[in-house]
């Protein structure tokens, strides 16, 4: 018999651990107040199925009742997952116990039910008959229906910690006369990750090498793992980026993977670190930048090689940051640095084309009085405004941008409607300003949008002052200031798309009639193939009706 099982306790003071749930279970027996169904929920090998099967030989007196044994009926949901083997064990419990005071199903891994075996279940859980009394084991209770879990008494049982292993594993090693030292225990349950079977397993699997005396590095080499000199070595090494021969051929004759080597290289250190040794700290982040990355590392060479490149950047990126932050420690986000001269690209259109968009956007108007930061915002507006690379709906935007404050390096810019605001608050373009301004601000900002009063200082969209002329003509001739107005922004914006033309020609209406709630004519756009023009330069053709309320 496995030693698992010869050494499974049989009482609750036998069970290492898990001491709240044996004081619930306990009183509940001692005050007679059984619950109709449990429901033990833990990690794999920390005693749900030895205390259910515990707390069901006490409800049945077992001790001094052997033949009520026969009331205890164990099913494994892992194999009988279907709802057949459920209306079976249905049919079981409306017949009442022979020996017994209860009736007692133990269902382990009960979350392995499939979902119509489940809702069966359910049936009986809602109306048990007063003799029945269910204990449920899992390890995964979020797999379990809504409604069979509200009808459940939980217990969580939480995993072994080092001490309570290594102690179990004393009193067995002791049983089984087998000279073990306590480093070699400390190893086994380490490996175990808190689960006492799997402890139990790996020292008897240690057995069965029939040595005189087990110690730390006998232990660790039988159990495939790396002595703690070796890795200390290695870490030692890492950090001087010194790396022998005699060493890598050390660590080749393990046999072990890349991969393996890492994570018990990182355990190593992060034990180290916990009892207060930072000596290899440094190493920590670039070995869990290595493991997350999931890479196909086989060879020991390579794992060096990785971990020596990975350190070298974070080196290298420590000292820019480093340089960065003295930097700024030196202009602050108030000061801003100097801003270098853009060029702007040659362009063959007229000059009063060209600079109609440049003209707007020099006559953005402040909401408060110029000082140094609002000034140097103003001017890289303008400039990001003139490069090509800048994102087209941000160019349409710009000349409409109000700075209202800057004040705790937050800059808040204001538009005329919400549509810009919903535009200026997306995500990328709010994450392109942001970096940009930061970049040749030489800070960290935050950005703000925000929709302008109707009495805030709106600037001029266009500032032509043939176009005023025009506008005062044609006052209430809206079908041909929006025609003109659409060509001028075909001429201004280049591929000018839909969208593009209609919020320009918008923007550009009286408010009496931006406030209606009526539809409004804008009378018919010029084709922008008549005049040799191509389509595709269009994202779509311009509709001859715009509504909107």
């Amino acid at each position: 018999m496995a030693w698992y099982n010869t050494y499974r306790p049989q009482t609750f003071e036998d069970v290492i651990g898990q001491t709240l749930v044996k004081s619930v279970l306990q009183n509940s027996l001692i005050r007679n107040k059984i619950k109709h169904a449990y429901l033990l929920n833990g990690p794999k090998g920390v005693g749900k199925t030895t205390i259910a099967r515990i707390f069901a030989n006490k409800l049945n007196d077992i001790a001094t009742k052997p033949e009520s044994r026969i009331d205890i009926i164990e099913m494994d949901a892992a194999s009988n997952t279907g709802i057949d083997d459920i209306r079976q064990l249905i049919e079981s419990a409306k017949i009442p116990p022979i020996s017994g005071k209860f009736k007692i199903f133990i269902i382990d891994e009960v979350h392995m039910l499939s979902k119509s075996a489940m809702n069966a279940l359910l049936k009986i859980l809602e109306e048990p008959p007063t003799y029945i009394v269910f204990l449920l084991a899992t390890t995964n209770p979020e797999k379990l229906i809504p409604t069979v879990l509200s009808r459940l008494t939980k217990l969580n049982l939480s995993a072994h910690t080092e001490q309570d292993i290594i102690s179990r594993l004393k009193f067995i090693a002791e049983q089984e006369k087998l000279n073990i030292d306590e480093a070699s225990l400390k190893i086994i349950a380490k490996r175990s990750t808190g689960s006492q079977r799997d402890a139990i397993n790996l020292m008897e699997t240690l057995s069965a090498y029939e040595l005189d005396t087990y110690n730390k590095n006998n232990t660790a080499e039988l159990l495939g793992l790396l002595p703690e000199e070796l890795l200390n070595e290695i870490s030692k090494k890492i950090i001087q980026k010194k790396f022998d021969t005699n060493l890598i051929s050390l660590l080749e004759k393990t046999g072990m993977d890349g991969e393996s080597v890492l994570i018990q290289l990182l355990e190593y250190l992060l034990d180290k670190s916990f009892t207060g040794d930072e000596t290899f700290d440094a190493l920590v982040p670039p070995i869990a930048s290595l493991l997350e990355s999931k890479l196909p590392i086989t060879s020991v060479s390579a794992v060096l090689a990785l971990l020596q490149i990975t350190m070298k950047n974070i080196n290298s990126q420590s000292v820019s940051k480093f340089s960065i932050q003295n930097d700024r420690s030196q202009q602050p986000f108030d000061q801003p640095q100097p801003i270098k001269e853009i060029k702007l690209p040659e362009i063959s259109q007229p000059e009063e084309v060209v600079t109609k968009v440049e003209k707007s956007v020099k006559n953005i108007t402040f909401a408060q009085e110029f000082h140094s930061t609002t000034e140097s915002i103003a001017k890289i507006i303008l400039e990001l405004s003139k490069e090509t690379s800048s994102p087209p709906i941000f160019k349409m935007l710009a000349p409409d941008l109000i700075i209202e404050k800057v004040e705790n390096n937050i800059i808040t810019f204001s538009v005329t409607n919400g549509i810009f605001v919903a535009q200026l608050g997306s995500e990328k373009l709010q994450q392109w300003l942001k970096d940009n301004l930061n970049q040749r601000l030489g800070g960290s900002c935050t950005i703000k949008v925000e929709q302008r009063k109707s009495n805030a200082i709106k600037p001029q969209v266009f500032e032509s002052e043939e176009i005023i002329k025009v506008e005062k003509m044609q006052k209430n001739e809206f079908k041909n200031e929006a025609v003109y107005t659409v060509k001028l922004i075909e001429k201004t914006i280049e591929k000018p798309s839909k969208d593009d033309i209609f919020y320009k020609v918008y923007d550009s209406l009286p408010e009496e009639i931006k406030n209606s709630k009526v539809p409004i004519y804008l009378g018919e756009i010029p084709d922008p193939t008549e005049k040799g023009g191509k389509e595709e330069n269009w994202d779509s053709h311009v509709d001859d009706m715009f509504e909107f309320e």
